[in-house]
């Protein structure tokens, strides 16, 4: 029979092993985790920078219309 001492160590680094193969995988998947909300923020950032452009481009093509008079192909010319 095993010495209790030795049981207690080898229980103790097979516990040992097991949370260090958990924490492992928790920072493994932390990772991954902050990497996707990441990218989702990064695309929803992009979608809205390209939103207001598209507005910006199209109150002044407003603007250029009231001021020249000029619509249609002829002031997607100028703009």
């Amino acid at each position: 029979m095993d010495n209790p001492s030795d049981q207690l160590k080898n229980m103790n680094r097979t516990w040992k092993e097991s949370l260090g193969a958990l924490g492992d995988w928790f920072i493994r998947f932390q990772a991954v985790g902050v990497d996707a909300i990441a990218t989702i923020v990064g695309v929803v950032m992009a979608f809205r920078k390209t939103t207001e452009a598209s507005m910006l481009m199209e109150e002044r093509m407003d603007n250029l219309s009231a001021l020249t008079g000029l619509t249609g192909r002829s002031l997607e010319w100028l703009g």
